[in-house]
């Protein structure tokens, strides 16, 4: 748990170094994501492909939302890993499901709950064969004109089955992020109703701590070395603030003049990115060395793009970003990639076979179509 202070203000740009400042905008190239503005991306993978929205982007081709014979008439596609897999959530006006793809197959994983107005999705996906997410539950904890509203629990998958991550003695949790060991990070709420950032180990969900002073926190991501992010609420305004976690201990992200913040992602080299902001603007920052860099800094401001959030980062260091011009009147997702890439990190960790579900491809979709029907 950190000890929580409200971090002195400091001009907008002096937490960086001079030499790191002069060189960002020529280290850099930003490039108009595939699809333009309206495509919705918020994954890359360290190939460069991209999913969110209703595609994916796989080696240099646009992927078409998954077919179903049921019905779907919505498609989210939110994580890509270093395979090509795509995790995300399908479904109807009735309910949502957990979805996998892969070069044209697709699986809905089971779910908790069968019944009407169920949810469930695939948040995270690692490169060794597993997944996380978050699924309804059978617990009811309130209805709404007649339909109930079920619990949200996190879930780990092994791509065919799911394993329920319980709660931190509290109704629900969540999954943001799974690293290459197995590790998943999230949110889960305390027997009070607060919230508290989790990371998995052996299996089981252990409490980070808690930010001192927050109304509430969760975990965001996690990578090889075990070194967690995340954001907390403060006040009654609820502020947000975001934060590190190492060595058991979690420490709020210093930025310039006090400004908000909130981190998103993070790779196997430590680099932090998310976006921070005032009352009257957005920045996309990343963190790196124990500094918070503006990724405007990054960008020729002769293009008129304003960098306005980071929304994932790979192990090369390229950084998904969604900028916007014209006052913000025209906004897109942006790529920056450093001039020379950073090699991709191999795994420490023995990798199953495959993804079962690529071996049971579109008979999962069966299954899941025949429980959706009895359920009725």
């Amino acid at each position: 748990m950190c000890n929580l202070q409200f971090f002195r203000s400091v001009l907008a740009l002096t937490a960086v170094s001079a030499s790191m400042l002069a060189n960002a905008s020529t280290g850099y190239t930003a490039s108009v994501a595939p699809g333009g503005a309206y495509m919705g991306w918020q994954s890359i993978n360290n190939f460069g492909d991209l999913a969110g929205g209703y595609s994916a982007y796989i080696g240099g081709q646009f992927s078409a939302p998954p077919a179903t014979d049921w019905g779907a008439t919505y498609y989210q596609s939110n994580v890509i890993n270093d395979k090509g897999v795509v995790g995300g959530t399908i479904g109807d006006h009735n309910s949502g499901y957990a979805i996998l793809s892969s070069k044209g197959s697709s699986v809905l994983l089971p779910s908790f709950n069968q019944s009407y107005n169920s949810f469930a999705s695939v948040t995270a996906l690692n490169n060794v064969g597993q997944g996380a997410g978050v699924a309804s539950t059978t617990h009811r904890i309130s209805s709404h004109d007649g339909e109930s509203i079920w619990s949200m629990h996190a879930f780990r998958t092994d791509g065919s089955t799911i394993t329920d991550l319980g709660t931190l003695g509290g109704f629900e949790s969540e999954a943001n992020g799974i690293n290459n060991k197995g590790e998943v990070v999230g949110w889960a709420s305390l027997s009070d109703r607060t919230q508290h950032g989790f990371v998995t180990s052996g299996g089981k969900m252990v409490d980070l701590g808690g930010i001192a002073g927050a109304n509430s926190d969760q975990a965001i991501d996690i990578n090889d070395a075990g070194l967690i992010i995340g954001n907390a609420d403060f006040g009654w305004s609820h502020n947000s603030y975001a934060y590190v976690h190492a060595n058991g201990t979690s420490t709020l992200i210093e930025t310039p003049n006090g400004f908000q913040s909130k981190s998103s992602a993070l790779n196997n080299y430590g680099q932090i990115v998310g976006r921070m902001w005032d009352r009257s603007r957005s920045y996309g920052f990343m963190y790196v060395n124990g500094q918070v860099i503006d990724l405007n800094t990054f960008i020729d401001p002769a293009q008129g793009w304003s960098v306005e959030a980071a929304l994932d980062i790979n192990d090369r260091g390229q950084i998904l970003t969604r900028a916007c011009k014209n006052q913000g009147r025209s906004c897109t997702e942006m790529i920056l990639s450093p001039d020379i890439l950073q090699s991709i990190p191999t795994p420490q960790v023995p990798e199953p076979a495959t993804y079962a579900m690529m071996l049971t491809g579109l008979g999962m979709l069966a299954w899941s179509r025949r429980s959706k029907r009895q359920a009725k």
